[in-house]
């Protein structure tokens, strides 16, 4: 299940990636035909950064909700409590031999 998680999460990161990419290649193309001044496409990337990281945050908040209801509605034990089983186990069977 953590397998899962991970990809979901480096899979927001990649859309997160590819949008910044494509965000300052046309911000980087409307200042080479100036249609907009170095400064302002500056600023502008800088925006859009900012906003692409903040909806990624959004999106990783998200997607770990998400899992979390989806575990939690498979039923599946916790490491905790595979441990804790384990222990329990191994405690019975040393009363025993």
């Amino acid at each position: 299940m953590q397998e899962i998680i991970k990809k979901a999460l480096l899979a927001g990161a990649g859309l997160a990636a590819y949008g910044e990419e494509k965000a300052k290649a046309l911000i980087d193309d409307l200042v080479k035909k100036g249609e907009l001044s170095t400064k302002d496409g500056a600023k502008l990337v800088k925006s859009v950064v900012e906003k692409i990281e903040e909806n990624k945050k959004e999106l990783d908040l998200k997607i770990e909700a998400t899992v979390k209801k989806v575990m939690g509605a498979l039923n599946l034990a916790k490491k905790d409590d595979l441990e804790a089983l384990k222990k329990r186990v191994e405690e019975l069977e040393n009363r025993r031999g």
